[in-house]
């Protein structure tokens, strides 16, 4: 509860801190009922900081969980266009 209390006042005084938004995301996915809010907060996580690999790989294994696999192949396809490497699995 600290650390979601944390996030949201990081991202109260500023929406777009990637940290913030992929440590959030992570704290959501943690029940099936957050897949849907941590998937959007670490898109836009990426959106914001497109360097932030562990964002893509969270949301890669968001995606796997979800069972989404057309977003997660376009993900894998963007991430080895960025990074020059497949998503590891």
């Amino acid at each position: 509860d600290a650390a979601k209390a944390a996030c949201a006042r990081a991202l109260a005084a500023d929406p777009e801190l990637s940290w913030a938004l992929y440590l959030s995301a992570v704290l959501d996915l943690k029940t099936a009922s957050g897949n849907a809010s941590g998937i959007e907060k670490l898109k836009k996580a990426i959106a914001v900081d497109p360097e932030l690999g562990q964002a893509w790989r969270t949301l890669a294994k968001a995606y796997d969980r979800t069972k989404d696999k057309a977003a997660y192949e376009k993900l894998a396809a963007d991430y080895q266009a960025k990074f020059g490497q497949p998503l590891p699995p």
